[in-house]
């Protein structure tokens, strides 16, 4: 324990040399510096200072850190907050404002729009990611649910969803319908869809052996690229997994049959071929749709928009759609008699 001590001379800095010339002092002072570098005490030192040193930059960095998370955490936290309901990210600007002045700590970064897409787009992945693994690790079954659509740009795309079927789900209520995804496609034949829709399961983790033991539905509309009994997309589905159920979607079947029926009614025939015609006249015109604006105000009317009617994708039996052509009924009269 004696040669572990720091001796008194260097403990207080009074290290002095022997001798009287300064040849003799310097020799001195070397001999002393080099037995003090041997000895145990100085090794320790240095151990000692070199730990606290690594310690020191740790506990720095690590609080540097835990400062960084939860500035970024609040960021967050705030993104989620404004897409959960459907707020524009421009409104990030005014929260953040607001929170400062609340006195938290939000960081100096992430406070752009386009930085809050990429969070939200952050986010979603890693919800869907979780999602997928839980109803995968659970061996749920599922229904798929795909319908095809077209963008602004006219490019052909398709929709995919799941329907996930567990035991836990009371019967009273309904199992939910999961978004998966939606890709465009390079052609509309079979093949291609199919291609697709089995590119999409597997993307978001369903192997080939699970679909085989657990896709028990496949939904989607009457067309005969869908449901094609010769060599539609569902007879390539039901080649590859036997325990699919192909269902014709009811919403679609009741559609058809509506459009079947008011083919037989002579006065919606004449409905159908007249708001048919308001249509061509002021879808394709600005003039016309300014005149309307115009006699609909004199009237006390509120145009609403609703498209071409009685067709597949408008939803004839809505009250919302009623109550459109109710209301905007005498403005297109006024136009087509004047």
């Amino acid at each position: 324990m004696e040669s572990k001590l720091i001796s008194q001379e260097w403990k207080k800095c009074n290290v002095t040399t022997s001798g009287k010339d300064k040849i003799v002092q310097q020799a001195s002072l070397r001999k002393k510096i080099s037995e003090h570098f041997v000895s145990k005490a100085h090794k320790l030192a240095v151990e000692h200072a070199k730990i606290l040193k690594k310690q020191t930059s740790t506990a720095c960095i690590d609080k540097m850190n835990e400062k960084f998370i939860s500035s970024t955490t609040r960021i967050f936290n705030t993104v989620y907050s404004l897409a959960k309901r459907n707020r524009p990210f421009s409104d990030i600007e005014s929260v953040i404002e607001l929170q400062v002045k609340n006195g938290l700590d939000i960081g100096t970064g992430l406070h752009s729009r386009h930085s809050e897409s990429k969070i939200v787009e952050h986010i979603a992945q890693e919800t869907k990611k979780e999602l997928f693994i839980s109803i995968i690790k659970n061996n749920l079954k599922i229904g798929t649910v795909i319908d095809k659509a077209s963008t602004i740009s006219s490019k052909s795309t398709l929709t995919v969803f799941i329907k996930v079927e567990s035991s836990t789900v009371a019967s009273s209520e309904i199992s939910p319908i999961i978004f998966v995804d939606i890709v465009e496609l390079d052609a509309q034949d079979a093949n291609t869809i199919f291609q697709s829709l089995l590119g999409v399961l597997l993307a978001v983790g369903f192997d080939t052996n699970y679909l085989k033991l657990n896709l028990i539905g496949f939904c989607s509309d009457g067309a005969s690229v869908m449901l094609g009994c010769k060599s539609g997309v569902s007879v390539r589905i039901k080649e590859m997994f036997p325990y699919v159920i192909i269902w014709h979607c009811l919403n679609h079947r009741l559609q058809l049959v509506l459009d079947d029926s008011i083919k037989d009614i002579k006065q919606v025939n004449h409905f159908k071929v007249f708001m048919d015609k308001i249509y061509c006249i002021f879808h394709q015109s600005n003039k016309n749709q300014k005149e309307l604006n115009d006699i609909s105000q004199e009237l006390s009317l509120d145009i609403i928009k609703i498209g071409r009617v009685l067709g597949p994708r408008w939803a004839t039996c809505s009250l919302r759609s009623a109550l459109a052509e109710w209301r905007n009924y005498p403005a297109f009269v006024y136009v087509v008699l004047f």
